[in-house]
């Protein structure tokens, strides 16, 4: 085995256990740092609603919280995540999972110049368009979750990280 290759195999061993490394300073009883759920978003009032079965469930695992909420016309899922986590995932395969047929995946910035991804999600006669973004401490922001782990894990962004999925009903 040429020398190159054993610096790849040996490489690609330390990044796979990697997520297996504990990481020092959170406590996941306390979870330090957290302030609270916003009470607004896009200048609406924001009212919480309880959490549906799947989101109970990651919330046992998380390094973090997760609050359902409306403002009338949208559901809101804020997931305040303390360290990188293989817990998280997109909304793209949840709703896959759940029966959704997705439309293209377009990425942008919203109005404080955020990265966005932004598709929609039809099922039945249920039509959805989704939104969804993570942001850190640091206000670096991520549009995929694969990104924002590896990125968050190697020390290329600084948490604790909010990430928001916004999903609203649209007529077809």
């Amino acid at each position: 085995m040429t020398r190159a290759a054993v610096v790849f195999a040996f490489s690609a061993a330390l990044l796979a256990a990697a997520p297996l490394v504990p990481r020092d300073g959170v406590d996941r009883g306390e979870l330090p740092g957290f302030k609270g759920w916003p009470t607004h978003l896009d200048g609406r009032v924001l009212t919480p609603l309880p959490l549906e079965e799947r989101e109970a469930r990651i919330a046992q695992t998380l390094p973090g919280r997760i609050a359902r909420m409306t403002d009338g016309q949208r559901e809101v899922i804020y997931r305040w995540i303390a360290e990188p986590t293989r817990a998280i995932h997109g909304s793209e395969e949840c709703l896959r999972g759940s029966g959704y047929t997705l439309g293209a995946v377009t990425v942008d910035g919203d109005a404080k110049g955020r990265r966005v991804r932004r598709f929609v999600a039809t099922r039945g006669d249920t039509t959805l368009l989704v939104s969804e973004s993570i942001e850190g401490a640091d206000g670096r922001t991520f549009d995929d979750v694969s990104q924002w782990y590896w990125s968050a894990l190697l020390g290329g962004s600084v948490g604790p990280w909010w990430m928001v999925t916004v999903s609203q009903s649209v007529a077809r």
